[in-house]
């Protein structure tokens, strides 16, 4: 019977993927018309399913191999097409469904990949994460560019409006939201908070909370919770509520171990109080007296401050001869072939400092005192011409930088977001302490002006924190009490460090024991539960046993502190100390310490977890040195939104804090949203080109203005669209950036304005 099937010959809607074999030459008709006889093997496959199959023949079977998940199908001469085709349109593996490969996608073999079906949800849900966590604007989905990009990449893909990407975020907000709500609740230990005032040019003041834990698997980890507004006027009382509101929200209220905060009295006043709070709900571990932790990294730009100002004469005699030999690029040439015939080994010319960061400035300083003889000829071979600092200024330069280079080392320790900083506390303070406590800098007035202040504006901030950073060096395996003997020992003498180390030994047992009784009461409520259900009990006698067996517990763990109850912690104190050397302490990891021994020490690891935990700065990763306030003003920046939208943008790229505003140039559209990088003015801004910030207006304060950084100081800027009259070549001076936006002539930019100050024009 013939059969009735025919070959499918529909035109497919999607790419045919060709075959990886190459193409078969038709072969050429003579001119009679008549083609060459060919056996059947050899015969022209004519279908169009073998751009999808591939065969494959074993001695007298033939086989069709699928090109995308390597099936294999009969492929004889009385077989047909019809099952190949039916294998290609049910193939879950052809790539005819998207042309987007996800990422970390893994292809079934090594020559074909297998992409999944086209998700629109997931394709809008990953352009809502690249829009905020690349810091673009809204309008971005309008663009026309853009669309067409899209739609080379995906036909299917629909591109949203504004209004859409929008609603996009919020619903990004409450997803992501809800994800580390539960990870904070499933955490079953404490959790420390940081908190930053800052405060716009309107004078409305924002309150940033983080929140820091270590997690079961011994990973600290950083989450910021919110960025609220605060009421003015501000004390105590609007901090501690815009606390509670975030404990409250997050549902974390009984879990708070520790907060750290910069100095300042509201701050000082508003922990207190949500210290007594939580004493009064019986819900703060038992080193309660460590519950508030002062901000490192600003305790020492306060410090350093200290010693900037008695020097403020001789650094400024500094910059102008910085200024000088680099003004310009063949002034900065001639300086360094000048050093070079001195014999001084420096490629590059010092650089200069911005005013009101004090790490660059001592950078400018060290910079400096290596170029001193080349200074010092200069000065002798023109005279007039430098003003440069006397014998007596460069060793008071010397001595600066000696005191501001272990600061800085300092800064950098304890502004970790990626490992414990408590542990290295000690070691960090202990260091600065030794330096300012030498008798060389007492023995001449050079010094003795500087040392002075920065020592007694020390021992202010070390002396609040001292108890707590010997308690978390102990926890640390490399240390333990072995360096707080040795650097006592090294700073006291024998006698003196004994005394001392036997304080701090006995304030570690007495914490230690405190956690044993909270897991004693703990337990002991689960035994008085156990003991309501029993049957047959006498409730008097049972109360009077668990009664008496308390008392004995708590006489037997305060009379005798080396007793059983402690082997625990004696154990880890008379073992020896983790020696870790060369590359090895660069990658050592306390937290893998604690984890791999956590099963040994049941209890402390609880000590050592809440310890270790506490944050010495809350100032963020990218904002290691803070700028100087002014007494009784908070740091100002930019914010031209809502309080609610500041919080969602603010939090919604996680770990990364966007400071977004509503675009004000008319060019934009209306309510057009722009996520910037930077801030002029806030607090350790720390600007690069490419930069895209936000800024007031040089000419007319009242509006703000977004752009892009082209220049920043001591750059040559070539003006390729000049408005009105001005030089082709500019050079941006100290304390300034060149901006320039996207529409070169109808931009309001350093083209219309000039070089912008950036350091001071956003102060409030």
């Amino acid at each position: 019977m013939e059969s009735t099937d025919k070959p499918i010959g529909v035109q497919l809607a999607w790419p045919i993927k060709q075959s990886s074999r190459p193409a078969t030459p038709a072969t050429p008709t003579p001119e009679d018309g008549q083609r060459p006889e060919q056996s059947n093997s050899k015969r022209r496959k004519t279908s169009d399913v073998w751009n999808h199959f591939t065969k494959n023949k074993d001695g007298a079977t033939t086989k069709a191999i699928c090109l995308s998940c390597n099936a294999t199908l009969s492929a004889q001469s009385n077989s047909g097409t019809n099952h190949l085709w039916r294998h290609f349109n049910r193939c879950k593996l052809e790539p005819r469904q998207s042309l987007v490969v996800p990422r970390g996608l893994q292809p079934i073999s090594d020559h074909h990949r297998a992409p999944p079906r086209f998700n629109q949800e997931a394709v809008e849900e990953a352009l809502t994460e690249m829009v905020v966590g690349m810091r673009l604007p809204f309008s971005i989905v309008e663009d026309t560019h853009f669309k067409e990009f899209a739609s080379c990449l995906q036909p299917k893909f629909k591109m949203m409006d504004k209004s859409t990407l929008q609603v996009s975020c919020l619903n990004l907000y409450k997803k992501r939201k809800t994800t580390i709500a539960k990870q904070l609740h499933d955490h079953p230990g404490k959790i420390a908070l940081t908190l930053q005032v800052w405060s716009n040019q309107q004078m409305f003041y924002f309150l940033k909370v983080t929140a820091r834990y270590i997690n079961l698997n011994w990973k600290l980890i950083n989450r910021t919770l919110a960025f609220k507004s605060l009421s003015d006027p501000l004390d105590e009382n609007v901090i501690v509520d815009c606390i509670t509101s975030v404990l409250e929200d997050w549902g974390i209220g009984n879990k708070c171990g520790a907060i750290t905060t910069e100095s300042s009295t509201p701050n000082d006043l508003a922990v207190n109080k949500i210290r007594e709070m939580l004493k009064e709900r019986q819900i703060l571990d038992p080193p309660g007296e460590y519950f508030h932790v002062r901000c490192g990294p600003t305790a020492v730009q306060e410090i350093v401050q200290e010693a900037l100002k008695t020097t403020e004469s001789v650094i400024a005699k500094v910059r102008r001869l910085v200024h000088l030999v680099t003004h310009s690029e063949s002034s900065e040439k001639s300086f360094l072939e000048l050093a070079g015939n001195l014999n001084l080994s420096c490629t590059k010319a010092p650089s200069r400092d911005i005013l009101l960061r004090w790490d660059s400035t001592y950078l400018m300083i060290s910079e400096a005192l290596t170029f001193r003889l080349a200074f010092e000829h200069l000065d002798d071979t023109k005279p007039g011409y430098l003003d440069c600092p006397s014998p007596v200024e460069w060793l008071q330069l010397q001595t600066l930088k000696d005191a501001l280079e272990v600061f800085h080392e300092a800064v950098g320790n304890l502004s970790s977001t990626d490992s414990p900083t408590a542990n290295s506390l000690y070691l960090n303070m202990k260091k600065i302490e030794r330096h300012l406590s030498k008798a060389e800098h007492y023995e001449n007035n050079h010094s003795i002006n500087i040392i002075c202040p920065m020592a007694n504006a020390f021992q202010k901030y070390w002396s609040s924190i001292k108890e707590f950073s010997e308690i978390a060096s102990v926890l640390d395996p490399r240390l333990k009490f072995q360096y707080l003997e040795f650097s006592l020992v090294k700073q006291h003498g024998a006698k003196v460090a004994g005394e001392k180390l036997t304080i701090s030994r006995n304030r570690l047992y007495t914490i230690f024991q405190r956690y044993l009784l909270s897991n004693l009461a703990v337990e002991q409520c689960v035994v008085e539960m156990k003991g309501v259900e029993g049957k047959g009990r006498d409730a008097h006698v049972d109360s009077e046993i668990d009664e008496f067996q308390k008392y004995l517990a708590g006489t037997t763990m305060i009379q005798t502190p080396y007793g059983s109850r402690t082997a625990e912690l004696d154990l880890y104190l008379q073992e020896p100390v983790f020696q870790v050397a060369g590359q090895e302490r660069e990658v050592f990891s306390v937290l893998g310490w604690w984890k791999a021994h956590a099963l040994r020490f049941p209890t402390l690891v609880h000590l050592a977890r809440n310890m270790l935990m506490i944050p010495m700065s809350c100032v963020t990763a990218d904002l290691t040195i803070p700028l100087p306030r002014q007494p009784g003003r908070l740091q100002s920046f930019n914010f031209f939104l809502s309080p609610k939208t500041v919080n969602i943008l603010l939090w919604l790229p996680v770990l990364i804090v966007i400071h977004p505003t509503f675009n004000p140039d008319s060019s934009c559209m209306k309510q057009d949203i722009v996520l910037v990088n930077k801030l002029l003015g806030n607090k350790g801004t720390s600007l690069k080109r490419d930069d895209i910030i936000t800024f007031r207006h040089p000419q007319v304060p009242s509006s703000l203005l977004i752009k892009r950084i082209v220049g920043l100081e001591g750059d040559v800027v070539k003006r390729d669209h000049p408005v009105g009259s001005g030089p082709s070549l500019v050079r941006v001076p100290m304390g300034h950036c060149w901006v320039e936006g996207d529409e070169p002539f109808h931009s309001q930019d350093s083209n219309r304005f000039g070089p912008t100050l950036w350091a001071t024009q956003c102060r409030p």
